[in-house]
């Protein structure tokens, strides 16, 4: 082996956490670009309203007829501010792992090593990488697709089917906001890190 691929060798060795972690971001970004979205399964969601028609309910229910919509309409609300959220969130991801990788490229070209306890922390990151791509995995189907199955069905009758399908949606935009969130974090951690280093 000669003495040129020997150092390629060594300077492959010394960024292939940076390589792994990068390639996850990539695996997460597309997961999170193709998440169902409003636009796509549902224009109309935000006019789907809530027809009333006139039916004998049980009245051991916990809820009112009138509180259950008001509690239908405020999922909505949640779920529409949860998406505005996500949609903020994607380009300036995608913008921070493109800057990632920038700094990633720049880090190698100055022959530059990661240290044992920068390793550990990549390692600890990408495993978290994976979690949220499982989470955001986890809630594909359980937003629009769920809510678009529910036209021709807005009836007084169905009231508890609705709410129970709104409270369903509202739980895993939660975990979207909450993933995509962290993700950002994660990414912003990783930046300062290579920032400092490349100083």
């Amino acid at each position: 082996m000669t003495l040129v691929a020997s150092a390629a060798l060594l300077a492959s060795c010394a960024t292939t956490e940076l390589n792994i972690f990068t390639r996850k971001l990539d695996s997460n970004q597309t997961t999170i670009q193709t998440m169902d979205n409003a636009q796509e399964e549902n224009p109309s969601f935000e006019n789907a309203q809530v027809r009333i028609t006139p039916l004998s309910l049980n009245g051991d229910d916990a809820l009112t007829v009138g509180e259950k919509i008001d509690l239908v309409i405020s999922l909505r609300d949640s779920i529409l501010a949860k998406q505005a959220t996500l949609d903020e969130a994607k380009p300036i991801i995608k913008e921070d792992i493109a800057t990632l990788k920038a700094a990633v490229q720049q880090f190698k070209d100055l022959g530059l090593t990661i240290t044992e306890e920068e390793k550990a922390t990549l390692r600890a990151f990408g495993a978290e990488l994976d979690a949220i791509k499982v989470e955001v995995r986890a809630t594909v189907g359980l937003v629009y697709k769920k809510l678009a199955e529910l036209r021709g069905q807005y009836t007084l009758e169905n009231l508890d089917m609705i709410l129970d399908t709104y409270q369903a949606a509202d739980e895993a935009m939660s975990v979207r906001v909450t993933c995509v969130t962290r993700m950002g974090a994660i990414i912003d951690e990783v930046n300062d890190l290579l920032a400092v280093r490349i100083g």
